[in-house]
């Protein structure tokens, strides 16, 4: 396995980096090509890295990744496409921690 160390500091050790947890819920109309996640809305200047668990209803798991760049949130279904235009999320929820400045 392969470590790229150029996202961010590999090792925080000033503290300097902001650290925020909490839950997600899912969008209730879903826009193919992400739903908007920006660092502003996270508290943050800046989204070194997003990491979620699985969004789950209770009985079904969906994938959501985020999408730096375009400060975007694509959820895809377990065969890897990605979610339909205009389906609703909402009982979809999942843990995350951000990590930013």
């Amino acid at each position: 396995m392969t470590i790229t160390r150029t996202i961010g500091a590999y090792h925080d050790s000033s503290n300097g980096r902001i650290r925020k947890i909490g839950r997600f819920a899912g969008p209730s109309s879903y826009t193919t090509g992400g739903d908007p996640l920006t660092a502003a809305t996270l508290g943050m200047g800046r989204v070194e890295v997003l990491l979620m668990e699985p969004f789950d209803n209770g009985s079904v798991i969906i994938l959501a990744v985020y999408q730096v760049v375009a400060a975007t949130v694509k959820f895809y279904d377990m065969a890897g496409a990605q979610i339909a235009n205009g389906t609703d999320l909402s009982a979809y929820n999942s843990r995350f921690e951000a990590i930013g400045i």
